[in-house]
C-alpha cells in the first residue's frame, strides 16, 4: 500500500509494507492511520520530506519495523499507554533510518499522551527542522542534566544527560536545515567561538559544584 497525499485510512493492519510517499522527494501531508499494527515482517516507511504520519495507537509485533527514509519524516503517536521512556525504548529498538547524516528525535507534545518521533539532526531540541539559538537555549538551560534527560532537553546522544557530547553535536550541526538533509552547513567561526565559549563556561560552572 503507498499513500502519497493526504489520507485517513482508519485503522490498519501492516503485514506486509505501509509506504508513505512514493519517493524521497515527495511532499506529502497528514496521513491518519488510525490504530496501526505492524505484523510479523512488515513495515511502515516514511519517505516523503517533511509528511508526517499520526497513528492513534502503534503496536509492533515481533520483526514489524518503522522505517524512516525521508528528511524530516515524522511519526505522531496518540497513544497514552506508551510512557516516554517507552517511545525513547521504541525508538532505539524499532524505529530504523538509513540517511547516515540524520537521528531520529522524539519528544513529548502532549504529556505522557502524544509523542512525536522525526528524522532530523543532532542538536534539533525542538524537532522544527534547524538547529538554531532555541535549540542551544532548551540546551543550556538543561545543562549538566545527569539523568532522565530527553532529546528536547538537549540529550541527543540518549544516555539520558546533557553535557559536552551533546553540545558538540549541535555545534557540528549548527546552522544546519531540513529538508536540504545532505547538505550540513559548517558554523562560521563567529559562531563556533560563541559555542565554544559557552561550553567553557558550562564545563566552569559544573567544576564548581
Amino acid at each position: 500500500l503507498t499513500v502519497n497525499g493526504s489520507a485517513d485510512m482508519g485503522d490498519l493492519l501492516a503485514a506486509v509494507q505501509v509506504l508513505i510517499g512514493a519517493d524521497a522527494a515527495a511532499a506529502v501531508s497528514t496521513v491518519d492511520t488510525g490504530a496501526l499494527e505492524i505484523a510479523g515482517n512488515g513495515m511502515l516507511e516514511l519517505k516523503a520530506q517533511n509528511g508526517q504520519s499520526v497513528v492513534e495507537s502503534l503496536l509492533l509485533a515481533a520483526g514489524g519495523q518503522v522505517k524512516f527514509t525521508g528528511s524530516g519524516a515524522e511519526l505522531l503517536i496518540q497513544d497514552d499507554s506508551y510512557s516516554e521512556q517507552d517511545i525513547l525504548d521504541l525508538v532505539g529498538t524499532n524505529l530504523v533510518e538509513e540517511n547516515a547524516e540524520l537521528v531520529i528525535g522524539v519528544k513529548d507534545v502532549v504529556q505522557d499522551a502524544e509523542y512525536l518521533a522525526k528524522l532530523t539532526y543532532q542538536g534539533d531540541a525542538n524537532l522544527d527542522g534547524e538547529v538554531e539559538l532555541l535549540d542551544l537555549t532548551a540546551l543550556a538551560l538543561n545543562w549538566d542534566t545527569t539523568e532522565d534527560a530527553t532529546w528536547d532537553m538537549g540529550d541527543f546522544n540518549g544516555d539520558g544527560q546533557v553535557e559536552l557530547l551533546d553540545l558538540t553535536a549541535l555545534a557540528l550541526n549548527w546552522g544546519s536545515e531540513l529538508p536540504t538533509g545532505s547538505i550540513q552547513p559548517i558554523p562560521e567561526p563567529a559562531t563556533m567561538s560563541l559555542l565554544a565559549l559557552g561550553g567553557l563556561a558550562m564545563l566552569r560552572r559544573r567544576r564548581r559544584k
